[in-house]
């Protein structure tokens, strides 16, 4: 069943969103649609993740029986509505940039309003707090350099991390889904080097809701495995990589940048992971996590 999941649910969906935004960079007339493919890449990931597990018939109906389904839906809503947002980045000397980053945030907090649900006594409040962490988070980042493997790994890290958050707390198919779009983010930072694949305003802000949906609902479900605003760490700690992007950061030279990019999330996702470990008790004899989490 693991190397199922691993083969069907990770791999193979990863390598044909790395192939079809490679290709696009390849090919000289797709090489204008290269910027809308990376947002629909990244979420087709997440909702292959969610069919393999739940079946073809996960978002045929509304509202799906069982409420994490709603983050993969914002995950797919999000890959809808960030592609064209990367129109506006066709031209990197005008303002496009400007305009899909001012309007990355107000989209991706639309979408998790709309349409997450979150489980147990959750309200309106909690889920009005998770959109208002995406778009933030969406436009933050979308301001700054969305090109290049340092933004990418940015994201990629906590979303690995993500992934081992939930497995701690018993949420395996969360934790699948997480994992699923953390290899293909990665496998395209990759690919940024040599064929200059873009994440641009729409990826990032498809990432921006993979983060803090899948929180959102991995700390629903969760027993109190551990302190819940490692949570919220673990999903804002691509804040972090910001400091790449600071006005002296653009003096040094190309590798420290990329450092300054990927490292800060890297450690803060990293460590409260880790944190979240040992609270759990996982670095001990004893069980934990909840065994009938999604």
């Amino acid at each position: 069943m693991e190397q199922h999941l691993a083969l069907h649910a990770v791999l193979i969906p990863s390598l044909i969103a790395a192939a079809a935004c490679g290709a696009s960079r390849l090919v000289p007339f797709l090489r204008r649609l290269a910027p809308l493919l990376v947002p629909l890449a990244l979420a087709s990931v997440a909702v292959r993740a969610g069919v393999v597990q739940e079946g073809i018939s996960i978002l045929s109906t509304w509202p799906p029986a069982t409420r994490w389904i709603t983050a993969i839906a914002c995950i797919a809503a999000m890959g809808c509505g960030g592609a064209p947002l990367g129109l506006f980045a066709i031209h990197e000397n005008g303002r496009g940039p400007l305009v899909a980053a001012f309007l990355a945030g107000p989209i991706a907090g639309g979408i998790v309003l709309g349409l997450l649900s979150l489980p147990g006594d959750s309200t309106t409040w909690t889920v009005s707090r998770t959109a208002i962490a995406a778009a933030v988070l969406a436009m933050v980042l979308s301001s700054g350099k969305v090109r290049g493997p340092g933004i990418f790994l940015s994201l990629a890290f906590p979303a690995a991390a993500l992934a081992g958050l939930l497995l701690v707390s018993g949420s395996a198919k969360l934790a699948v889904t997480a994992g699923s779009v953390a290899f293909a983010c990665g496998l395209l930072g990759l690919l940024s080097i040599p064929l200059r694949v873009t994440l641009g305003a729409g990826g990032v802000a498809v990432m921006a809701i993979v983060l803090t949906t899948l929180a959102a609902q991995g700390r629903g479900y969760d027993y109190d495995s551990f302190p819940s605003w490692i949570w919220t760490v673990v999903a804002l700690s691509p804040l972090a990589g910001i400091l790449g992007d600071l006005a002296l950061a653009r003096l040094l030279p190309d590798l420290v940048r990329f450092a300054l990019r990927a490292i800060p999330p890297l450690v803060i996702s990293g460590g409260a992971l880790a944190l979240a470990a040992w609270k759990a008790g996982l670095f001990s004899a004893g069980e934990s996590g909840d065994p009938y989490g999604p």
